[in-house]
């Protein structure tokens, strides 16, 4: 079994190292024109799977020089230009793709999440609302503008996105738990433990809704309840050992 396993590892040792050393060849051949576009958009992505921003960076700008009109490499880059941290040229270049292809959802939220690293929010919650026009049916898309709405203090406005959230994924404990911020954060301490208990009824171990949860109780001043909260809280996270 062990030598099967050892054998299994570097198999998959060796295809990771064919696979990088393919890109990395291609990325210095790229710009011949025996390299093709495809060659060089998957190399591009290869790279990026793998955390390689700047490398990806590099393999989507050479295909740009071999097709300015690929919406798809402008994406590419644009995602990798985020990972990198250089949200400034990731918006341009999704500025790019959407000249090209007004209608691609994708890059609305990948502009959007930019923004919000810009702390835009303004900008963000746009792009965010022309994602959620295309996939209306995405949770994770609003909960990424309730969370915009909750840096601009517009917490009715989170709320509301955060339920339409759950009204689509009912059973998520997380997006319970991100509701409950919202309210927290909105000072209505009495829904915010509701929905922090609902968190932690579908996932028991769940130590970030036991720690809202005791800072919500404190909040209102029942200190026991809190208290109880937060040996939950310890014990979940090792902080003491279970009695």
């Amino acid at each position: 079994m062990l030598m099967f396993e050892q054998k299994a590892n570097a198999s998959k040792k060796t295809a990771s190292q064919t696979i990088e050393s393919s890109g990395e060849k291609i990325l210095r051949s790229g710009r011949q024109a025996a390299v093709s576009l495809e060659q060089l958009l998957s190399a591009a992505r290869s790279f990026l799977v793998r955390g390689k921003h700047e490398e990806a960076i590099v393999a989507f700008g050479l295909a740009l020089e071999k097709d300015a009109g690929s919406a798809m490499a402008y994406i590419g880059r644009a995602v990798a230009r985020h990972n990198a941290g250089s949200y400034e040229k990731a918006i341009l270049d999704v500025d790019a793709a959407l000249s090209l292809d007004p209608l691609n959802h994708q890059a609305y939220c990948y502009r959007a999440a930019c923004y919000a690293r810009l702390r835009q929010h303004d900008s963000a919650i746009r792009d965010y609302g022309q994602a959620i026009y295309f996939s209306p049916k995405s949770p994770q898309l609003y909960c990424s503008r309730a969370f915009c709405y909750e840096q601009m203090g517009l917490f009715e406005q989170a709320i509301a996105d955060h339920t339409r959230a759950l009204e689509l994924d009912p059973y998520n404990y997380k997006l319970f738990y991100y509701r409950g911020g919202a309210y927290h954060r909105a000072g209505k301490f009495e829904r915010a433990i509701r929905d922090f208990s609902e968190a932690i009824r579908l996932r028991p171990d769940y130590s970030y809704a036991f720690l809202s949860r005791f800072l919500a109780y404190e909040a209102l001043g029942l200190h026991e309840k809190a208290q109880s909260d937060f040996v939950h809280v310890m014990l979940l996270t090792g902080g003491i050992a279970a009695a």
